[in-house]
């Protein structure tokens, strides 16, 4: 009997490590999503910062920014496949 009882401990401890380990995967993955979430966030916040920026800075005469430039144009171009 004492096989069946050691064998049943060492199934038990072994059990024990997979939930374990399964529960670390599982928190893990967790954690990953948290990381995309904001970094998504993030980036949508970009987004709107850059297109508020455009919005605001459209019409300055010299923008050290030559994505203003391109912007315009392509609205411009936009506009012209529209017509």
């Amino acid at each position: 009997m004492a096989f069946f009882d050691k064998l049943g401990n060492t199934i038990s401890a072994a059990g024990k490590t997979g939930l374990s380990k399964a529960k670390e995967i599982k928190d893990t993955a967790r954690i990953a999503l948290d990381i995309q979430e904001r970094e998504g966030a993030i980036r949508k916040l970009y987004q709107d910062l850059g297109q508020a920026y455009y919005h605001a800075h459209k019409d300055d005469e010299d923008s050290e920014y030559t994505q203003i430039d391109e912007i315009k144009a392509a609205f411009e171009e936009i506009g012209e496949l529209k017509a």
